[in-house]
């Protein structure tokens, strides 16, 4: 425990402290340590300052062997150094080679730079033997270090044995490739390898990122082939070749024409999670023939839009969420067995279309015999939409892939290596419920029961209350089901008027009979 020291530190108790207390106000601190730990007494009691708040000091009573008491306010307290601090240094005799010795348990800590200065060499003796090793010595300052032990200490060493240095190495088993001998020339850049059955000439390749300038690789025994452009002279005609063969090509480059399946034959995309994408088209479409679809496109994953796409080839086609679809300009939509078939372009036919805007506008008629909405019971007849939650999550695969090497005889050897990789995709990992009201019954106002004021809003704006406003249209137009109860509520109001307008007439017939 480090102590604090302050020269002539001295006050007096301002206020009566009894044996137990554990703080203490002193009359000024000002000459006391500002913080840290000190030694006080007052009277004949020795105590030790672990706190010091203004001059608010918290204390530990009765310490070196002394007793708490009570003292009165005006007695004076003093700090002292005492033999509990003096304990913690060792005395150095007067002879000059005195030692400091440091107690068991007990920790020397210097807060600058430790100098060892005389003159003989000064050195730091150990427990174990050694000494000190400086920053600008050499390995020579250390115990002779065999390859063995020089090789455990690298990270990115290769092979075993001694180390070797550039001049007349000596190779204890050799080294040979295919039976010949590996010679070198003066040229730093150029090996000649003397072989009896090589092949190729150029540049010797080495084990990261060889560039090979025209290489035959024969025929692989398997393979994958990665961000790989397979160029147009491999492909016969619009199909690639029958010896490309596998799972699957992915990042091919750029395919002018791909013909995937062929009459009576199905091309799967996917294996229906809801993570699957079927088909992505980028970039821009200068014709209707780029994307062909000829026979439609049925998707049957549960947590995407179903149907099928008929008729003229579609333009494109993309799937931005699991329910959302886009359909371009180029060719109708046809859902189900409606009559007719294809429409034209950008037409959607369907045996039936239901739009969860359309809502009821019963409350008109509540409005006019009550003279008020029920908010709560026409919300409550509004049913809430269900979303999906989507992430991007990722999604680990493994693969395999091949590495290509050469055993000590010569003899190339393929080994599979397998390994993992790892890509994002988007993935359902839950639903949200949407809370909807029945905008309708909430924006009605009570106002358009009466004919007359609605007829001269009507004549003022140019607008029918209840129907979107040039504004409203332009910011954000009313989708069909919207539109659909507008104009429902708007002939049951206009029913309400009529009966008002009739009961009218009756009354002024009923005047002049």
């Amino acid at each position: 425990m480090a102590e604090i020291f302050t020269n002539n530190g001295t006050s007096t108790l301002n206020g009566t402290i009894t044996s137990g207390a554990t703080t203490l106000v002193v009359t000024s601190a000002s000459t006391f340590p500002a913080s840290g730990t000190f030694s006080c007494i007052c009277e004949s009691e020795l105590m030790t300052v672990t706190g010091v708040s203004g001059t608010t000091f918290t204390v530990t009573r009765g310490e070196g062997g002394t007793s708490a008491a009570g003292h009165a306010s005006g007695a004076v307290i003093t700090h002292i150094l005492t033999a509990r601090v003096l304990g913690f240094f060792a005395q150095l005799t007067a002879a000059t080679t005195g030692n400091l010795t440091i107690t068991d348990g007990k920790t020397a800590a210097f807060n600058n730079t430790l100098t060892f200065t005389g003159t003989d060499a000064s050195t730091v003796a150990c427990g174990a033997g050694g000494t000190v090793a400086y920053t600008g010595n050499t390995l020579a300052v250390f115990a002779a270090t065999t390859s063995a032990q020089l090789r455990g200490v690298l990270s990115d060493e290769t092979g075993t044995g001694l180390a070797v240095f550039a001049t007349s190495p000596t190779f204890t088993t050799g080294i040979t490739i295919n039976s010949s001998v590996l010679t070198g020339t003066s040229s730093a850049s150029t090996v000649a390898v003397t072989n009896d059955n090589q092949t190729g000439s150029g540049a010797i390749v080495l084990q990261n990122s060889p560039a090979l300038t025209t290489p035959a690789l024969g025929t692989p025994a398997s393979g994958t082939l990665t961000n790989c452009t397979i160029p147009a002279s491999a492909i016969t005609g619009t199909t690639l070749a029958s010896g490309v063969t596998g799972s699957s090509l992915t990042s091919v480059g750029t395919l002018t024409s791909l013909v995937v399946g062929g009459n009576g034959n199905s091309a799967i995309f996917g294996d229906g999670t809801s993570g699957d994408v079927a088909i992505v088209v980028q970039g821009k479409i200068v014709s209707n023939n780029d994307v062909k679809f000829a026979a439609g496109i049925y998707v049957t994953n549960a947590n995407a839009w179903s149907g099928a796409v008929t008729g003229a080839t579609p333009y494109a086609l993309r799937s931005s969420n699991f329910d959302r679809v886009v359909i371009g300009a180029s060719g109708g939509m046809v859902i189900g067995s409606p009559t007719g078939g294809n429409k034209g372009d950008g037409t959607l036919n369907a045996t039936a279309v239901y739009d969860d805007d359309v809502l009821l506008t019963c409350y008109v008629m509540e409005a006019e015999k009550t003279g008020k909405i029920d908010y709560d019971l026409w919300d409550s007849r509004v049913v809430n939409r269900i979303e999906p939650i989507i992430e991007q999550q990722p999604v680990e695969t493994d693969t395999t892939r091949e590495v290509h090497e050469v055993d000590l005889d010569g003899t190339p050897v393929v080994r599979i290596e397998k390994m993992k990789t790892v890509h994002m995709q988007p993935v359902k990992v839950g639903e949200r419920e949407i809370i909807r009201q029945h905008t309708g019954a909430r924006s009605f106002d009570l106002r358009r029961l009466d004919p007359q004021w609605y007829a001269s809003t009507f004549y003022e704006t140019g607008i029918l209350p209840g129907l979107p406003t040039p504004e409203e249209w332009a910011v954000k137009p009313p989708s069909v089901g919207e539109l659909i109860s507008r104009l429902w509520e708007l002939s049951e109001l206009h029913t309400v008027h009529v009966g008002k307008l009739l009961a009218r007439i009756s009354d002024l017939e009923k005047k002049f009979e």
